[in-house]
C-alpha cells in the first residue's frame, strides 16, 4: 500500500515536471528565449489542471504581456 502510495506520487510529480517543461519548450519555440521571470512562474505551479490550462494558452497567444506571463489568444 505504501509503496503504490509512492509510485503514484513519484508519477504525479513527474508528469508535473514534464508539462512544466512543455510549456516552458513551447513559449521558447514560439518566442525565442523567454525570461527567467517566466521560468520561475511556471515552476511554481503544481497543479496539474493549472499546467494543462498554461500549456494550451502556451499554444494558442500571440503574445507574452509584460507582467510576464501569456495573453491575447488568436
Amino acid at each position: 500500500m505504501l509503496a503504490q502510495y509512492i509510485r503514484d506520487k513519484g508519477m504525479q510529480q513527474g508528469i508535473i515536471q514534464n508539462t512544466k517543461e512543455n510549456i516552458i519548450e513551447v513559449l521558447e519555440l514560439r518566442f525565442g528565449k523567454i525570461s527567467s521571470e517566466i521560468i520561475d512562474k511556471i515552476n511554481q505551479i503544481n497543479d496539474p489542471a493549472k499546467l494543462k490550462e498554461l500549456f494550451k494558452k502556451g499554444i494558442q497567444i500571440k503574445e507574452i504581456d509584460s507582467s510576464g506571463f501569456f495573453c491575447s489568444p488568436k
